[in-house]
């Protein structure tokens, strides 16, 4: 028998939704014994088993298991095996990024049409409210680190061509450029569920983050908003992703804001970094004083110093030496790569050259 061909389709997504959608989808609530949707008991039964299902699959791994689109004919034609690219612009550390790739999923069986409108969420788990549910299993779903994915939206072809064609053949590697680039092309070609034609671009580039993407770590008590220090990272950032083509996996472009409290932020946080803080090529840590030592949100223990001593390989950027660098040093390797120089762009292309050799 055949095996039909996987159809690939990209959804952009605000990014106030998508910040809600990782918190629902990795911290989903609990479920109301709330009875009063009996008239569709029998549906919310089945995605309540669904669910269950879906969350009972023990990986290491955190996935996006679950999406959800307005109930359009392309978003009800979804079937097993095609595959969603889900895109969003985001926004932290003082800048407006790019469009960035943020989620692909394989799916899993054929879209679910549910309630034609929004409804109350009391018994209906997430992400069942109204429209059209998309499911993934683990090996089907992923995460990606920020990052700048408008070259690879802009050279993929779709099956409506985008009005105008916007070329990336002289296209300036520079935030803004990439910015305008976006908003161009977005005013009418990405409002809605679009099927891609070829989408080699996109999965070239996803290939691409696998193996040249980084973990950021640092002090948040060091880099506080709006302060210098902070500035530095947003333009290490900027130069890694816009001129080296390089994910970087942060706190605050990996969960944009979002109306949750802190506490909830943070439980979601620690979850979506904690699988690329162990996959990662490479660990790039702000080194300040303080870096290593006791985190005033733990009673005992250090954030920095738990994911240095999980890294794969490490590379230093020394603001200045830490008081704990013995203690850094005992998970030290001959893998680690470190910089002095206090260049953001001297420091991505040091660190573009790491992942170039494998990081090793």
């Amino acid at each position: 028998m055949k095996t039909r061909k996987p159809r690939h389709y990209l959804s952009y997504v605000r990014e106030d939704l998508i910040a809600s959608w990782k918190m629902q989808a990795l911290m989903p609530e609990s479920q109301s014994n709330n009875r009063s949707h009996e008239p569709r008991s029998d549906w919310v039964e089945r995605a309540n088993r669904k669910r269950v299902e879906l969350l009972g699959q023990h990986s290491e791994s955190v996935w996006p298991w679950a999406f959800q689109l307005g109930q359009t004919a392309s978003a009800q034609s979804m079937k097993q095996g095609d595959v969603l690219w889900v895109v969003s612009r985001l926004s932290a550390l003082d800048r407006s990024w790019p469009p960035a790739l943020v989620a692909r999923l394989d799916l899993a069986e054929d879209a679910w049409v549910g309630p034609t409108k929004r409804v109350e969420r009391k018994g209906l788990p997430f992400p069942y409210r109204f429209g059209v549910s998309l499911f993934t299993h683990p090996d089907g779903g992923k995460f990606y680190a920020a990052n700048d994915a408008t070259r690879a939206l802009l050279d993929c072809e779709y099956q409506t061509p985008l009005e105008p064609h916007t070329s990336t053949d002289d296209l300036p590697c520079t935030l803004g450029d990439h910015v305008a680039a976006w908003k161009a092309a977005s005013r009418k070609g990405f409002q809605s569920l679009r099927r891609f034609k070829d989408p080699t671009a996109l999965e070239e580039f996803a290939e691409h983050l696998q193996t040249h993407s980084v973990f950021l770590s640092y002090r948040w008590i060091d880099h506080p908003e709006h302060s210098a220090d902070r500035e530095q990272l947003a333009k290490l950032t900027e130069h890694l992703m816009i001129d080296h083509e390089v994910g970087v996996w942060f706190d605050g472009l990996a969960l944009p804001p979002s109306k949750h409290t802190p506490e909830q932020r943070r439980g979601v946080l620690e979850m979506l970094l904690g699988t690329p803080l162990r996959e990662t090529p490479l660990l790039v840590a702000r080194i300040t004083p303080e870096y290593g030592g006791p985190s005033a949100e733990l009673t005992e223990g250090s954030y920095t110093l738990l994911e240095w001593q999980a890294a794969r390989c490490r590379f230093s950027w020394r603001h200045s030496p830490s008081r704990y660098g013995e203690r850094l040093r005992q998970f030290a390797s001959n893998t680690d790569h470190r910089s002095t120089d206090e260049s953001a762009s001297s420091v991505a292309e040091d660190i573009r050259g790491v992942l170039d050799n494998g990081s090793g």
